[in-house]
Parts: structure tokens; C-alpha cells; sequence
């Protein structure tokens, strides 16, 4: 039975390997590689979690990260990850970027010039987002945990005095 279930997963790795999608081999899930800033899609192999590109939460126990909005000094990109998008955005990465760069979409902090800000975000269409939580805070005091951090939704307005915050994006996303 060992036999078998190794020369199964061998298969599969030789099948993804002359497909293209080696790159897969080298990541955990989802199967989303970037390569100098453009998304080249495989297949999502299984289901996953994902948080915004930037200063990591803790320094052990989690990849998860959080980012800044408003500051000069913003501290928003990741050694190996290209410049954030020239629109503004935040890249959105499932699983940790040390493993390499896995790049799945972007968020957005939107100025509606009334004092309040939206947050919205695209995920690319190999995946489908079952949850997802949004913390805001004026200060960098995540805990890490989604649910607990969760205080604000994407699409619905919310008012910050000064238009500086620290928010802290996190996803849970499925194959399509």
C-alpha cells in the first residue's frame, strides 16, 4: 500500500512538472506563482488562508501580517515580492512568503474624501473567498487572530480623524 500511495504522488508531481506548473512543487497551496509582478495561474490544489503583504504580526507562531495606510515611512513590501501596485493596492499572498511568493490578488483602501475610507479587494478567480475579516486600528496591536481582530467589512464605509491606520486583511479562500 506505501508503494502505491508513493508512485501516486509521484505521478503527480512528474504530471505537474511537464504541464508547467513546477512551480507548485515548490510552494505550499493555493497554486498561484508570481514572477516580476505578473499572476501565472495552475490549478488551487486545496483550500487555504491569505493575509495582506507587509509587516508580519508576531515575530514567531504566524505569517500573518498587517499593513499601513497614510504614514510616510510605510513599511508595506516583502524581501522577494515585487513594489506594491501602482494603484495603491496591498498584494493579498496565501501561505507564508518566506516559502516564496504567492501572490493571489489585492486590496484596497478607498478615500471617499468625507473622512471615511472603504475597503475593498479583488481575489483572482481561481478562488473563492469564504471568509474574510478586516481589522482597523491606530496602532499596530494585532493579535493575529482573524475573528478577534475583525472590526470593520470590506465595502461598507468607515471614518478615521487623521487618515492614518494600521489594518490587517485576512482571507479564507477555496478552489472554484
Amino acid at each position: 500500500m506505501k508503494k502505491i500511495f508513493i508512485l501516486i504522488v509521484s505521478a503527480l508531481i512528474l504530471g505537474l512538472l511537464f504541464t508547467g506548473c513546477g512551480d507548485i512543487v515548490k510552494i505550499s497551496s493555493p497554486a498561484t506563482v508570481n514572477t516580476d509582478g505578473d499572476l501565472y495561474k495552475c490549478d488551487c490544489v486545496q483550500s487555504d488562508t491569505a493575509t495582506g503583504l507587509g509587516t508580519p504580526i508576531k515575530p514567531k507562531g504566524t505569517w500573518f501580517m498587517y499593513n499601513s495606510y497614510g504614514y510616510s515611512d510605510d513599511v508595506n513590501t516583502y524581501p522577494g515580492y515585487p513594489e506594491y501596485p501602482e494603484d495603491g493596492g496591498y498584494w493579498i499572498v496565501a501561505g507564508n512568503p518566506k516559502n516564496g511568493p504567492t501572490v493571489m490578488g489585492e486590496y484596497y483602501i478607498n478615500n471617499n474624501l468625507d473622512g471615511s475610507y472603504t475597503a475593498t479587494y479583488w481575489i483572482d478567480d481561481t478562488f473563492e473567498v469564504v471568509d474574510e475579516h478586516l481589522g482597523i486600528s491606530n496602532n499596530p496591536d494585532f493579535t493575529a487572530k482573524p475573528g478577534k481582530d475583525d472590526n470593520q467589512d470590506f465595502g461598507v464605509p468607515f471614518y478615521d480623524d487623521d487618515g492614518k491606520f494600521y489594518i490587517f486583511a485576512h482571507f479564507a479562500v477555496e478552489c472554484k
